[in-house]
This record gives structure tokens, C-alpha cells and sequence, in this order.
């Protein structure tokens, strides 16, 4: 009984400091917000408009259960306001492309979760837009195109049979958007899971881009196919659950037992180390929450590993200076709030 009792108070401070680095994490997200409601990138130009920033920084703090009634509606007024013409976020800027399927596609999701009848005309605008953004026969795509059904940044001026760059993440992001907003059809799931047969490995991971070879942080095997390696598989893990995947179908089963087999807070289960591309380091928070969204037996280390890191203010930054961005202080520290909180 002494063992059972024991065991059960480490669990409940194990929950309490879990609690503990989430809500910090928030409060100082909150404290970042702008006077018009925003959140901005005080380091990187390409997220200093806020266009991708707020909807992800807001996606984050939903999830948290720390918002603050007027910071929220400042917040999603913002996000309404940057909402062009055509449903999509990113292209305020004309010299300057904000991410606009990934930006898009997270406001669908914080427009959703906010749960107002009146957005339901932005929400469809917005879905319609990221479903013309799929590598799709519209744009000039085959089934046999490397990239046919991925989602890239949202690049204009592309042409016909021209992905641009495509990614696992965009076009997890962009499903699950399309999930939420229940503009999932058949066509755009069908398109996907031809895009998801050609990225799975025959060990059961996944790469990253099918033709972006920089995208691909693992590299290439010895037959000159991308390998696969954690970040990307769990991303997959979560777009196969936003296409409506059953836990027993065989993709999903072979992405988590690859996961369960590599999976690590600390590490990135299949790039080797590299000291002139230390990706463990640089992408260690965007590897922290989509590693503890996929796959639940890592949450409890990842949730651990992150709390050592927390800065006194409740922060969190990478000490890297890399493409990744991950030494703002407001991306990290959403990224590791989304690992840190229940959702």
C-alpha cells in the first residue's frame, strides 16, 4: 500500500509540474500579445507581420486553458481582419510570403475551436482556398507526380506541375484544417493517401518531402530514397488521424511501431549526428510537440525534458541560431506549450 501511495503522489507532482510549465509558458505568451491583438516576431523578419505567428501562438493557448476573455477576442479579431479576398492569410506583405497554407490553415483551426456561428462564412472561404492548394489535377498533377496530393507554402505563380515546396508538415496542418472544418471530401483523401503510400518506407517511418531533397533532414539510403526519421513519421501519424484513418489500418499501425521503436525526446530517431547539421538541436521543440501530439508513450519525457528547460520566465528558446527559428522565444515557446498541455 506505502509503494501504491508513493507512486500515486509522484504521478500528481509529475501532473502538478506539467500543469506548473504550461500555464507559464501561456502567461508569458499573453504577455508577448500586441496592442492590436497580435503576436510578432521580434527576430525574423518572415514572421514579423504576424500572419503565421498569431494563429499559431493562439492555437497553442487555446489548448491551455490559460485565456484571458479580452486577450481571446483581440486576438480572433486579428486573425478576421487578415483573412483576404480570396480566404487566405500570408499575402499581406508583396515582397514577403508568410506561409499561407500553414497560416490558413491554423486560423481554420483556432476559427473552429473559438466555436462563433458568425465565422462559419470565413471558415468555408478559408477551406476552399487550402483545397485549390493541393497538388491536385487543377494544377496540373498526376497521380504519378512525386508530390500529387502533398500541400506546400502557397507560393503564387507556380506552374502547372510545380509543387514548389511541399512537406509533411504543410500537409498535415492543411488536412487536419480541412478535417476540422468538415471540407475533408474523398477527392482531397484520396489524393493524400497516394502522397502517404510513396513517402512510407518499407521499415514503416516516413520521409519528409517527396522532392525537396533539403526538406529531408535524415538524408538518403543506399538506393537513393529518402529515409525516414521521427519528426516526419509522427507529423504522418497525424495526418493519416485527420484523413480519418482506424487505428488498425496498416499504415498507421507500421508508422507507430516505428515510432515506438525510435522515438526519443532528445533525439531524433533516424538522422544520424551530424555537428555541421545538428538538427536534434534545431528542431528539438517542433520535435517535442509533434512527437508528444502523435505518439503518447513519449509524452511523459518529452513533458519532462521540456520543464528542465523552461526559462524562469516561462519561456522557451532554442540556444541555435538555424533556419528552424526555434531561437524566438514566441515560436518555442508555442511549440513546447503545445507539448506540454493536454489539448
Amino acid at each position: 500500500m506505502r509503494l501504491a501511495a508513493h507512486a500515486l503522489a509522484l504521478l500528481l507532482l509529475a501532473a502538478c509540474a506539467e500543469r506548473s510549465a504550461g500555464e507559464r509558458a501561456a502567461s508569458w505568451l499573453w504577455s508577448r500579445q500586441q496592442p492590436d491583438g497580435s503576436f510578432r516576431s521580434e527576430q525574423y523578419a518572415v514572421l514579423r507581420s504576424g500572419q503565421a505567428m498569431t494563429p499559431f501562438v493562439l492555437h497553442a493557448l487555446l489548448g491551455s486553458g490559460v485565456v484571458p476573455e479580452q486577450k481571446l477576442e483581440r486576438a480572433l479579431a486579428w486573425v478576421r481582419n487578415s483573412i483576404g479576398a480570396d480566404g487566405a492569410i500570408g499575402y499581406a506583405d508583396p515582397d514577403l510570403l508568410e506561409y499561407p497554407v500553414y497560416a490558413t490553415a491554423v486560423a481554420i483551426l483556432v476559427l473552429v475551436r473559438a466555436g462563433e456561428r458568425g465565422d462559419q462564412a470565413r471558415i468555408g472561404k478559408m477551406a476552399d482556398w487550402l483545397v485549390q492548394q493541393q497538388c491536385g489535377e487543377a494544377r496540373g498533377f498526376v497521380p504519378a507526380s512525386p508530390a500529387y496530393g502533398a500541400f506546400g507554402f502557397g507560393a503564387r505563380g507556380l506552374g502547372p506541375g510545380d509543387p514548389g515546396h511541399v512537406d509533411l508538415a504543410h500537409t498535415r496542418f492543411a488536412l487536419q484544417a480541412l478535417a476540422a472544418a468538415g471540407r475533408l471530401d474523398e477527392v482531397v483523401r484520396s489524393r493524400a493517401f497516394v502522397l502517404f503510400g510513396k513517402m512510407q518506407r518499407a521499415n514503416g517511418g516516413f520521409c519528409f518531402s517527396p522532392v525537396v531533397a533539403a526538406a529531408n533532414k535524415a538524408g538518403r539510403d543506399a538506393d537513393g530514397q529518402f529515409r525516414a526519421y521521427a519528426t516526419a513519421t509522427a507529423d504522418a501519424v497525424l495526418a493519416l488521424q485527420a484523413l480519418g484513418a482506424p487505428e488498425q489500418d496498416p499504415r498507421l499501425v507500421a508508422a507507430r511501431a516505428w515510432l515506438l521503436q525510435h522515438a526519443s525526446e532528445t533525439r531524433i530517431g533516424g538522422i544520424d549526428e551530424n555537428p555541421s547539421e545538428p538538427w536534434h538541436d534545431a528542431l528539438r521543440h517542433y520535435h517535442a510537440m509533434v512527437l508528444a501530439e502523435a505518439h503518447p508513450p513519449a509524452r511523459p519525457s518529452v513533458r519532462a525534458m521540456l520543464a528542465q528547460r523552461q526559462a524562469q520566465d516561462g519561456s522557451f528558446r532554442s540556444e541555435m541560431v538555424s533556419a528552424m527559428k526555434e531561437d524566438d522565444p514566441l515560436l518555442a515557446t508555442a511549440l513546447a506549450l503545445r507539448a506540454l498541455v493536454p489539448r
